[in-house]
């Protein structure tokens, strides 16, 4: 292994690897090895290092070669190795070498995306051939299928991964030949139906095979996508069948997962099977999602048969048995959960089987929530039982059941929801007091704040006529009030304590959204109401968290400032409110500098750039003209300059908002419709985010901001694309995507390859499905797959050659 190791550091071609064999040499268990086997003693190999050390500065021999001879003579000599007893120093990592252009563009992930690109083209350029030529259509579409399969089965063994390739092409060419001949044959509504469900049956069974061929999760996925296709095709066997008859029979198609599902994981693996059963549960929840909505519509309507209930109740029974199944196949809390969910409907539906009025399905539903929580709290009292975890289930799914109680209730009369939902505060109340819970607590104060609004709804309180903002301002001060009466911090008791706060919050927060709006004739009152909240965040501030002294800030603000401007019938607040918010900040700047200030000064320099923020919100709703924009501008600049301070990237994220937001509002101003001149300058911010958030290391913020750009500018030109029809947009487009892709590829940034990728893909199928059409389309597309693809299969044939290659251009300079 030695005499390898040195032949491999002073012949092999790649520099690399060179470094890498002489490094190795010079591992502890080499030189013990070296030390065994030598024949000359220690004072002889001092003298031969020296006499080499003076061949090599004479120029009589190279330092490579004596480097590597000092590997095997100097293991003991001028203290170049430690002590044998003495542990190895660790090496210092070293940052990984940037990637030469040559190892760019033959890695494995050029060649894969080369490869899967060009069957995409190759797959979409026979499309469009498929429509447009009709005479040879069929018998050259059959060669290249032959050929695609024949080719595929040849290179299995020599080079998989275009074999692979291959098949996927010969898979979908299938398909097309399927298209073709049923465009011929000209099936009617029926026969069509039959030949569609029997050829995506049978597509079930060859990518099935090529499951088993290839070893492939990936042909596992499509195979279980084509049965899905199948099944839904054998559902418009009957005469207008309704939505549910699709469902259930996908339903049907769940379960086949799962136990197809179990029977990879006993071939393979469980990593083997995962995707697929990932792929199922996705399948199951989009079903449930969809057979949930639809009830909801179908809940009305006249028209649907009592008897579809029953369908759509075996499919949620079904759903019930597949989560059952997923349990078995892989123990998880979400799956028993589901299974626990499932259920919640199956008694709407069985009450809408027999026509039950909403009186009784909303009392019926509030009697159901409370045997969930009864047999909830009996199975949760039974520690280190599995059915332990079904109780904890069975008390949250009483959750539903008891808002969809109160909310049928609602959607009949008010006293019935006014008495529903008061019941179902005393209700989770008493569960509270019985073993007390933050979510129960919650869900009582929510039940009691519903019951209360619902309260002014009745008959004998309509005529009251009180103010909205008055309505907020009595719950959320019984909220929040009590908390500055405690003498010990909210930790010691955040079960209880924690709730009224969060809620009283919320409330805080609607009304001040509402009153914000009020009307002249209630404007002392919002202006109060402001100044009472104002006061009552400066005490929490004072009391508990210091930071809410920013919102008091600008709740004083608001209130006075609102309150003259209103109250005055001034209608340009802009430049008063930013006038403001510099004072704010000035301030704050100034208290910076003072001794045991500092605090407060954050406080009034935030504060500053908080009403900012709010001002150029409203700020498009001023009607000045092109002055509005003005004050945005200014907010931006207190955003820009507090970054600069801080040194801070994220505070680029609202600067470059804001300017954003003055640019848009000026072109609105001058009627600009052109796309291009909205998009052009966001992408521009984008990438300027996406360059400073690089700079700074922050690598996935830098990755969404970058793809964001990117979409923004490529979904503006396909936009156009979709729009005008035009075979401009579409090469432009094209090159373009595939311009950034060539450039994500080389630079190495994520959000530079995903994006283009898309765009290519999506350009490509819109010109598949007929937008444009032609011989220069199918050019296009074509010979860009078939270039892509040759060079893959030749970059993997022709590896060895280009490594060496790429050695050589290594070592040049620029």
């Amino acid at each position: 292994v030695l005499h390898l190791l040195e032949k491999i550091a002073l012949k092999d071609r790649s520099k690399k690897v060179r470094a890498a064999a002489l490094s190795a040499l010079g591992l502890p268990v080499h030189q013990q090895v070296f030390s065994k086997s030598t024949p000359l003693a220690k004072p002889t190999r001092e003298i031969l290092l020296k006499e080499m050390r003076a061949w090599v500065e004479e120029g009589l021999v190279d330092k490579e070669l004596v480097e590597i001879l000092e590997k095997r003579y100097a293991f003991d000599v001028d203290g170049t190795l430690s002590q044998r007893a003495e542990p190895a120093p660790r090496p210092r990592p070293v940052e990984k070498p940037k990637r030469s252009l040559g190892q760019v563009l033959f890695s494995e992930s050029s060649i894969k995306i080369a490869l899967y690109l060009g069957a995409f083209f190759i797959i979409a350029a026979a499309s469009i051939f498929a429509a447009a030529i009709e005479s040879l259509r069929l018998p050259i579409l059959l060669i290249f299928t032959l050929f695609f399969g024949g080719a595929s089965l040849g290179l299995k063994k020599k080079l998989p991964q275009p074999s692979f390739t291959l098949f996927i092409v010969f898979s979908i060419l299938l398909i097309i030949d399927f298209n073709v001949i049923a465009d011929m044959l000209g099936f009617k509504s029926l026969g069509n139906t039959v030949f569609w469900m029997s050829v995506f049956a049978f597509m079930t069974g060859v990518w099935g095979l090529a499951t088993w061929f290839f070893r492939s999760r990936f042909f596992s996925l499509t195979a279980f996508i084509t049965l899905g296709i199948s099944l839904f095709h054998f559902a418009d066997l009957f005469d207008s069948p309704p939505i549910d008859l699709y469902l259930l029979t996908l339903s049907l198609l769940s379960l086949v997962g799962i136990g197809a599902v179990k029977m990879l994981a006993k071939w393979q693996d469980e990593n083997f099977s995962l995707p697929l059963l990932i792929l199922a549960q996705i399948h199951e929840i989009t079903l449930l999602a969809i057979s949930f909505v639809t009830f909801l519509i179908q809940y009305d309507d006249a028209t649907f048969g009592n008897a579809w209930w029953l369908v759509t109740t075996l499919i949620w029974v079904l759903g019930v048995f597949f989560y059952i199944f997923s349990d078995k196949f892989k123990e998880n809390l979400f799956f028993r959960a589901l299974a626990v969910l499932s259920l919640t409907p199956v008694l709407w539906l069985s009450l809408n089987t027999f026509d039950a009025s909403e009186s009784v399905q909303a009392i019926s539903f509030l009697i159901w929530a409370i045997c969930f929580i009864l047999l909830g709290e009996v199975l949760d009292a039974r520690k280190g039982d599995k059915a332990n975890y079904y109780g904890q289930i069975l008390l949250f799914v009483s959750i539903p059941l008891a808002v969809i109680s109160a909310s049928l209730g609602l959607g009949k009369s008010e006293n019935l929801a006014f008495g529903l939902f008061l019941s179902v505060a005393i209700l989770y109340f008493l569960l509270t007091l019985y073993r007390t819970r933050v979510w129960s607590w919650m869900l009582a104060l929510i039940a009691v704040i519903a019951a209360y609004f619902i309260f002014f709804e009745l008959y004998f309180a309509r005529n009251w006529n009180l103010y909205l903002g008055l309505k907020f301002l009595l719950p959320s001060l019984l909220l929040l009030l009590p908390e500055l009466f405690f003498s010990k911090p909210i930790e010691e008791n955040t079960t209880w304590r924690l709730p009224p706060i969060e809620l009283g919050t919320i409330l805080l927060g609607v009304n001040s959204i509402i009153i914000f709006a009020a009307p002249r004739s209630d404007l002392w009152k919002a202006s109060l109401i402001f100044g009472i909240y104002a006061l009552l965040l400066l005490f929490y501030a004072l009391r508990h968290f210091k930071w809410l002294a920013y919102i008091s800030n600008i709740y004083f603000a608001i209130s006075l400032v609102v309150y003259l401007l209103r109250y005055l019938e001034v209608e340009r607040w802009l430049f008063p409110f930013i006038a403001l918010s510099i004072f704010f900040y000035l301030l704050g700047w100034a208290l910076e500098k003072r001794e045991n200030t500092a605090s407060w000064a954050n406080i009034y320099r935030y504060s500053g750039l908080g009403l900012a923020i709010i001002l150029s919100f409203s700020a498009p709703f001023e009607d000045s003209g092109l002055v509005t924009s003005i004050p945005v501008v200014l907010a931006a600049g207190l955003f820009t300059i507090e970054a600069f301070r801080k040194r801070n990237i994220w505070l680029g994220f609202p600067a470059n908002g804001l300017y954003l937001l003055a640019y848009f509002m000026i072109l609105a101003n001058f009627e600009v419709e052109q796309p291009q001149l909205y998009s052009l300058v966001a992408a521009a911010l984008g990438m300027l985010m996406h360059y400073l958030l690089v700079r700074s290391g922050s690598k996935t913020a830098a990755f969404i901001t970058g793809m964001l750009s990117q979409l923004v500018l490529l979904s503006t030109t396909y936009f156009q694309l979709v729009a005008e029809e035009e075979f401009i947009y579409f090469v432009v487009l094209f090159f373009q995507a595939l311009a950034v892709l060539i450039y994500g590829l080389v630079s190495r940034s994520k959000s530079l390859v995903i994006t283009p990728i898309i765009f290519l893909v999506l350009s490509v199928i819109t010109v598949t499905l007929g937008l444009l059409d032609g011989w220069p389309t199918i050019f296009l597309i074509g010979c860009t797959g078939v270039f892509l693809i040759a060079f893959g299969i030749g970059a993997l044939l022709l590896r060895e050659q280009v490594a060496s290659l790429r050695d050589k251009l290594d070592d040049w300079n620029a």
